[in-house]
């Protein structure tokens, strides 16, 4: 019999990340070449007895909650959505107007981050995936708030 998976821990970065566990607090480097050869959605073990299942990130995701608008830059499409989730390298976008646009579509995405100074960010993103109402879109340019975001995700 299986031992029950106790959550998903993300590794980002190149090619060591530090593991700490959400039970008990160890800290534990892990090299992620080693658990790649594993194959795919290894499993770690704490000391504590608690086992998570691996997925390897680009970036850090911050979970949020944030209005944004879009629109489609080659046709006339627009929209509106919440993001629930933002990295460096790409945003989560739960749609709430009907999707129109498709795969590797180009879209402008403005939203507004929640900070002291309120930035209001425009990014293009291109789509990469679709599921239902959630679209998840990776980021082709910034458009010069590069640093906005850095210091968000901190």
């Amino acid at each position: 019999m299986s031992e029950l998976i106790s959550g998903k821990v993300f590794l980002v970065g190149d090619n060591f990340d530090t593991f700490v566990c959400p039970s008990c607090k160890i800290i534990k480097k892990l090299d992620k070449s080693k658990l790649r050869q594993i194959g795919a959605n290894p499993i770690i073990k704490c000391v504590c007895g608690k086992r998570y299942s691996v997925e390897f990130r680009r970036g850090y995701r911050k979970q949020v909650e944030l209005p944004c608008t879009y629109h489609c830059i080659n046709r006339p499409v627009r929209g509106f959505g919440i993001i629930k989730d933002i990295s460096f390298y790409g945003l989560s976008i739960l749609c709430l107007t009907k999707i129109e646009f498709t795969f590797d579509d180009i879209l402008k995405v403005y939203f507004e981050l929640m900070t002291k100074s309120k930035v209001k960010i425009e990014a293009d993103v291109e789509v990469k995936r679709i599921h239902q109402n959630k679209v998840g879109v990776e980021v082709k340019n910034w458009n010069n708030y590069e640093k906005e975001v850095w210091f968000y995700l901190l």
